[in-house]
């Protein structure tokens, strides 16, 4: 029972409750872009999917797989609108307790942020869109065995 989901997710929590925007993004501290067409942004192409797709939860960037509509989640880099994210249930709509889904991913991650989305999108028929590859960022940052610090030359990843 270390990992608390609440805990976990405390930054994404907080912002929702007071923040006054009508979007928000989330991102990992360690998600940055590596990939965006020159004078393009990936948030205002993720707000421009969500008010034309109003099933559409959250929209992720790209993470090296083709673009998608999935009831998968990722809380590494995501938008989302701020009114509809408020009302989400995080209390695991629909689910049965079975931490074992054939395909599914490893069994904590039902009981974290990304699970339950994932639940919720299945009882309301909601999904993450990802974008396509023109939007591409990455989660983890390298070391470099020279400095000792974070690789900060893209040409490297």
């Amino acid at each position: 029972q270390a990992h608390r989901w609440k805990v976990h997710v405390c930054n994404h929590l907080a912002a929702l409750e007071v923040s006054m925007a009508d979007y928000i993004v989330f991102a990992d501290a360690d998600c940055w872009m590596v990939n965006q067409p020159p004078g393009h942004s990936w948030v205002t192409r993720a707000v421009q999917f969500m008010e034309t797709h109003p099933n559409c939860l959250i929209v992720s960037p790209n993470d090296g797989e083709p673009k998608r509509v999935t009831d998968r989640i990722s809380q590494q880099m995501f938008l989302a609108h701020v009114a509809e994210f408020k009302q989400v249930d995080l209390d695991q709509p629909g689910w049965d307790g079975d931490v074992n889904v054939p395909g599914g991913p490893f069994p904590q991650y039902w009981g974290m942020l990304e699970g339950r989305l994932d639940l919720y999108c299945q009882h309301t028929d909601k999904y993450r869109y990802v974008l396509g590859p023109e939007y591409r960022y990455w989660h983890w940052n390298k070391i470099n065995p020279t400095t000792d610090h974070f690789e900060l030359d893209r040409s490297k990843y």
